[in-house]
């Protein structure tokens, strides 16, 4: 192999690595707490790979290790870099307009859930202006992804594998804890939410408080968060449920084209052009015009 042979080779091995390397991070990421064999499964590189990438992010203050669970979680470093950031990318305040015209147009509660780990994490709520309101969460408040309609919405947009490790992580929790979430028949509401493109809790875990729900999804399509309309049970049957689907739908088509435009081009789309439009059950009247969706 001549030395310009020997170069490129070089190129391309270092590439592959730091390919690799990011991808840990994403994982461990997402994650948020992780073991070495959930990391080997999801990277599908060996046990030695993966454990000389992760010693080497530790080094670097990326990636740090739990010394009585021996799980890995991202490190200071990551932290420092994410306060950077955050003004320019987070989805909490790119996200506050979605929620206050959700909030509307539906005069229902809306929410903004981010992903951390295997739960949900509430970052914001808005309130609508029926008098009958649902106040079963509130900013700070978290919950096992498989419970409630966020944490449906974002298990449907992750992968089998992903989903089966979230699951384990919280089977435990939500029996002990939400055991009316019905963790068994969650595959099957996981395949309704990839039908539709929204999740659907239908008062499993607080009675008579129903929710409705849309994963968000960052530029590299992995589910970072999710918006969701929660009201009573009386105000979220068959054909409303459709009506506030379309709705989160167009939000989330906005936000995810916010975060790819931020991401290539510095700008901001148009939002949707139907915002204006009541729901069914709202009481709220618009111009014609408006009335697309």
């Amino acid at each position: 192999m001549n030395t310009a042979s020997k170069i490129a080779a070089g190129e391309v091995g270092g590439t592959q690595a730091i390919a690799r390397a990011v991808q840990l991070l994403r994982h461990v990421r997402v994650m948020g707490e992780t073991s070495l064999s959930e990391l080997v499964m999801l990277t599908a590189l060996s046990k030695p790979t993966v454990r000389r990438m992760l010693l080497a992010l530790m080094e670097a203050g990326l990636i740090d290790q739990d010394s009585l669970s021996k799980h890995y979680h991202l490190g200071v470093e990551t932290y420092a870099m994410g306060q950077m950031s955050n003004e320019r990318w987070g989805i909490h305040q790119l996200s506050i307009d979605s929620l206050c015209r959700l909030a509307q147009i539906s005069h229902d509660t809306t929410f903004l859930n981010v992903r951390h780990g295997s739960a949900t994490l509430c970052l914001h709520r808005e309130e609508g202006g029926h008098p009958i309101r649902t106040h079963v969460l509130k900013p700070g408040d978290r919950l096992p992804l498989a419970t409630g309609a966020a944490g449906l919405a974002i298990l449907s947009a992750l992968s089998d594998a992903e989903v089966d490790i979230a699951l384990a992580a919280n089977r435990k929790m939500i029996g002990q804890s939400y055991p009316n979430a019905d963790i068994d028949g969650i595959h099957e509401r996981i395949a309704r939410a990839r039908r539709t493109g929204w999740a659907l809790n239908p008062g499993l875990i607080f009675a008579g408080s129903w929710g409705i729900a849309a994963a968000i999804r960052n530029p590299r399509g992995e589910p970072i968060a999710a918006l969701t309309v929660a009201t009573v049970e009386s105000r979220l049957q068959p054909g409303r449920e459709a009506e506030l689907g379309a709705l989160l739908l167009a939000e989330v088509n906005f936000l995810e084209a916010a975060l790819s435009k931020r991401d290539h081009l510095g700008c901001t789309p148009v939002p949707p052009s139907a915002l204006a439009t009541p729901v069914p059950g709202s009481s709220r009247k618009t111009p014609a015009k408006n009335s697309s969706l």
